[in-house]
């Protein structure tokens, strides 16, 4: 843009009277093609010219504008023009919005009246975070419900209304009769401005005669910017006579201005309106905007762009504020900001840019790039002392540094107090928290520091409803309770707003934190992120260019982190912040856990699918603090099927190995459980681990071993035995550690005489022999009997020695039973492990038992379900033992057993156009084995499991049958 000097005084008023209506809200905009043609959108005269060229006509005529289109519908009928003016005008086609269309929310009009088809306004509005009603037909007028509207008069073609042809035109009153009489109650008192029209675009004409209608000689003047033309002062003449003055960017940009590039003129026109006056660049113009935030800790991503997005400025995707290099004064302003403090001579000037850059530095922006210069910050995110110790789960120095922050508490303490809530709060101490708030905010109050009084005052009621509506888990008396009712009840953020100016002006951040906007805008972004994660992942990349779904997911799940966390706001146990979270977590598993897609004939140029190869610190600390249980932990995992198990990087091993320490020794009181600490087991049965980390949990996990948490736990333990010699991390010298982990689970199964445990016991006991052959379960055994558990007796057999068998033997041989249905159960169980033989006799009772029940299995109602449990075994037992089968035994199965044991006594001559796939769940380990051995059966079985998995109808249960037994 030209020296002020240049512009006309013409030019310099009109400015004044447009951000008058501005500020004002006496401002609407007219919207023209000239705004959307940077998009790929035509201007009038190209479309007109477009139809004119298929109709054979060489010349054409301003006043031919209206009667072209109308030839074209003429001769080709409705269907063929609908489809030509849908191809010209791009309907369907997602065109990019552009600065153009940005620039024109700035105006912040509360009506925008537009000619144009498109819905690029309406998208910039979106990205904007505005609510806009979108008008474009008579039946929306009566619904109106939003402060702000977007008005397409010339209708659109999502509703097949569009005005284009003569005939149109010459019907608009009857068929927009609601629009048409609407927008002119609406234009006879404001200030017009016109921006992208040309002075051949018939609408101009339409509207300058309403406008001359309405008001008549006492009309304002409206406003058109003019981005094609040179300056032509007969033509400034003849709009001025009619109501309209003329902003020509050739006479504004005489230096810059280029007839053949209508974009970037308008863009610098629409610049000259939107800056100050007071400056050259746009320093002061950031700095009032971003100084309402220098109370604040930490700034997001989204709030930054508010300020910088309306000013040409952007946040690219590696979180480097940039500008467009076309913008002039952004650029200029860019190579201001990355100069060096002590090269800016003005002291007033230096201080403003170091204000605007102590700004940035509290966001996770990573430095700034202009057409000339760049500089990286290289504070980037440093963590004080309370957020590494809450990232770190160490309680214990919290805990000293809330002693410490004690001797600190005095004049101007308001925000050491603050710090003080937050500790207490995330030691878990809420009502100490509440009382830090309610000092906090009568300190921060004195000190006029406002926003974090705001804060303060926020935490405090959301604690206050904690506490009150939970008074029972904080053993918080009655009168307390009633007093922090009547506390929060008088907090009122609508007067705090309205009586405090410093408040009031920080809109954006504050209405944010009262209504929690921002948490919903974020889960939006993580699921499209999670649904572009898992494109990436499931597609075959021949080359891929930008930045994967994954690392965007975590720059917004950081970026809340840090807002809630640097801002002091309290609101760890909120379900909306949780929910945002947990969907990173499940973006992020998804990625890790797909496999590899670089199958290509050219591994050099292929890319393959797009994936996270590993987990990190980041990714460790959000599962561990917001996933509700360890159980959530195991179950999230296994959907995913993180197996054999998911890789950590550097950070991400080294966190793992810090925070153990930690956990081990903050939380835990003996006969206590401690979720964090079973969360933690739950993690390391999935990931990566190395030899520090199981000598840390192996050393520890013997004190968390009490009874409720090996019933909740029990898979966990599993998993994690699993998970540690499947990455070859026992030694000899950790051995013995494991052997007094398992003997402790197994004897408090035993004592506690849990059941279904059998298979658990065997689990262990089999881990055992695995990792020491020398190893005796005699000792198991023993505990057993005498707690008479038979069918952990049971499956402890085949993993004894001949001298434990025969204790084993002896224990059932001599072993009365209270009636035949515990007889015939447990002589089975025995038969099925081969401890003993079933007899013709005892095989006839087991038969004549079930006839005289003569009742199938699917009918009975109480339970135990007798007759499914010995109908079961037996089917069982056939199939291991197929000695046992006969035609009496396949009869009783198939009168009186359940129909996934009718399949498995007859699974070789089976109509599998009948099988249902839920039987597989019905099946034990061996029994899963017997069959997928049969090479034919294997086949029909697996054919319908892959056709329900193409389905999307296979369960998590029956995924694992599959890649377990039939893949």
């Amino acid at each position: 843009m030209n020296k002020k000097e240049n512009i006309p005084n013409s030019y310099r008023e009109a400015k004044r009277i447009i951000q008058e209506a501005k500020d004002a809200d006496q401002l609407v905009l007219f919207i023209g093609a000239g705004v959307s043609i940077n998009s790929g959108m035509p201007s009038w005269k190209d479309a007109v010219q477009h139809i004119g060229n298929l109709l054979g006509l060489d010349k054409i005529e301003n006043s031919d504008y209206l009667k072209i289109p109308q030839y074209y519908y003429n001769s080709h009928g409705k269907q063929a023009y609908n489809t030509l003016m849908r191809e010209i005008f791009k309907d369907g086609i997602k065109l990019p919005v552009s600065d153009i269309h940005r620039k024109v929310l700035r105006f912040n009009a509360r009506s925008i009246i537009t000619t144009n088809y498109d819905d690029l306004i309406e998208r910039a509005s979106e990205e904007y975070g505005e609510i806009r009603q979108i008008i474009s037909q008579d039946k929306d007028i009566p619904y109106r419900k939003y402060n702000k509207e977007l008005i397409k008069m010339h209708g659109d073609f999502a509703h097949d209304n569009f005005v284009l042809k003569e005939e149109d035109y010459l019907n608009y009153s009857e068929n927009f009769k609601l629009i048409e009489n609407y927008i002119k109650s609406i234009i006879g008192s404001k200030v017009l401005l016109f921006i992208g029209y040309s002075f051949n675009d018939p609408d101009l004409k339409q509207i300058f005669n309403w406008v001359k209608n309405i008001v008549g000689e006492n009309m304002r003047y409206s406003y058109l910017l003019n981005a094609d033309r040179v300056y032509d002062e007969n033509e400034k003449s003849y709009y001025e006579n009619l109501g309209v003055k003329i902003i020509y960017a050739s006479k504004l940009n005489q230096d810059s201005f280029n007839v053949n590039n209508i974009s970037k003129n308008l863009n610098n026109v629409l610049d000259y309106f939107l800056l100050p006056d007071r400056t050259s660049n746009l320093i002061d113009d950031i700095y009032i905007e971003l100084k309402k935030y220098s109370y604040f800790s930490y700034i997001t991503i989204k709030h930054l762009n508010n300020v910088l997005w309306k000013r040409g400025f952007y946040i690219a995707d590696n979180l480097i504020l940039s500008a467009n290099n076309t913008n002039d004064k952004a650029q200029e302003t860019l190579n201001l900001l990355c100069s060096n403090l002590d090269d800016i001579q003005d002291p007033i000037e230096k201080q403003k840019v170091k204000t605007i850059l102590d700004i940035l530095h509290k966001s996770m922006i990573k430095g700034i790039k202009s057409d000339k210069r760049s500089v990286k910050f290289e504070t980037f995110m440093k963590k004080e002392d309370i957020e590494e110790d809450v990232y770190t789960f160490n309680w214990q120095r919290l805990n000293k540094l809330k002693n410490k922050n004690e001797i600190l508490l005095g004049k101007n303490s308001g925000e050491v107090l603050l710090q003080q809530a937050s500790i207490a709060y995330y030691l878990g101490d809420l009502l100490s928290s509440y009382n830090y708030l309610k000092q906090a905010g009568l300190a921060l109050f004195e000190e006029k520091s406002y926003g974090l009084y705001y804060i303060s005052q926020f935490n405090r009621k959301w604690l206050g409803k904690i506490i009150t509506e939970a008074s029972y888990m904080f053993d918080i008396d009655e009168f307390v309770v009633e007093s922090i009712k009547n506390e929060i009840s008088n907090i009122d953020f609508n007067n705090i707003s309205d009586n405090i100016n410093e408040i009031s002006n920080r809109v954006s951040l504050i209405r944010d934190i009262d209504h929690w906007s921002y948490s919903y805008t974020i889960f939006q972004d993580l699921y499209d992120l999670n649904l572009k994660t898992s494109e990436q992942a499931n597609t075959d990349y021949m080359f891929f260019q930008g930045v994967p779904g994954y690392e965007q997911a975590q720059i917004k799940a950081k970026d809340l982190y840090n807002f809630v966390f640097k801002n002091y706001l309290l609101l760890d146990q909120y379900r909306d912040i949780n929910d945002n979270y947990k969907l990173y977590i499940r973006t992020v598993l998804f990625s890790v856990a797909s496999d590899d897609k670089k199958d290509s004939f050219d591994p050099v140029i292929h890319t393959g699918n797009i994936k996270k190869e590993y987990l990190d610190d980041f990714d460790l600390f959000l599962i561990l603090k917001y996933s509700s249980s360890s159980k959530s932990i195991y179950e999230l995992f296994e959907e995913y099927q993180c197996q054999p198990f998911l890789n950590l990087n550097k950070k991400g091993s080294t966190y793992l190995e810090s925070i153990i320490p930690n956990i081990v020794a903050s939380h835990y009181k003996e006969n206590i459980r401690n979720d964090l600490y079973w969360k933690l087991i739950a993690l390391c049965g999935f990931v990566e681990l190395n030899s520090e980390i199981v000598n840390k949990i192996l050393d520890s996990i013997n004190n968390y071993l009490i009874y409720p948490d090996i019933v909740t736990n029990q898979n966990i333990i599993r998993q994690f035995l699993i998970n540690i010699k499947s990455q070859k991390l026992i030694s000899n010298q950790n051995i013995a550690k494991i052997k007094k982990i398992i003997a402790k689970n197994i004897n408090l199964m035993i004592e506690n005489k849990l059941a279904t445990i059998s298979e658990r016991v065997y689990f262990l006991n089999e881990y055992v022999k695995s990792i020491d052959e020398t190893y005796n379960n005699v000792s198991i055994v023993e505990e057993a009997i005498k707690n008479n558990m038979d069918e952990v007796i049971i499956s402890l057999y085949g993993l004894a020695n001949n001298s434990v068998r025969n204790k084993i033997k002896d224990y059932f041989k001599n072993k009365e039973f209270n009636n035949e249905y515990d007889r015939f159960r447990i002589k089975l169980c025995l038969a099925i492990f081969n401890i003993i033989n079933l007899d013709e006799e005892e095989k006839n009772s087991l038969i004549n038992y079930l006839r005289s029940k003569d009742i199938s299995a699917f009918q009975v109602k109480e339970l135990p379900n007798k007759v499914k449990e010995i109908t079961h075994l037996l089917t069982r037992l056939c199939i291991v033992r197929s000695k046992y089968t006969s035609e009496n035994v396949r009869d009783v199965i198939k009168r009186y057993g359940m129909p996934a044991d009718q399949w498995l006594i007859n699974y070789q001559n089976f109509d599998y156009n009948n099988f249902e796939l839920d039987w597989l769940k019905e099946c034990e380990v061996n029994i899963l084995e017997n069959i997928s051995s049969d090479k034919d059966i294997k086949n029909k079985i697996k054919s319908k499991l892959i056709q329900a998995f193409r389905e999307n109808k296979l369960s998590p249960d029956l995924e694992t049958i599959y890649f377990n037994y039939f893949a």
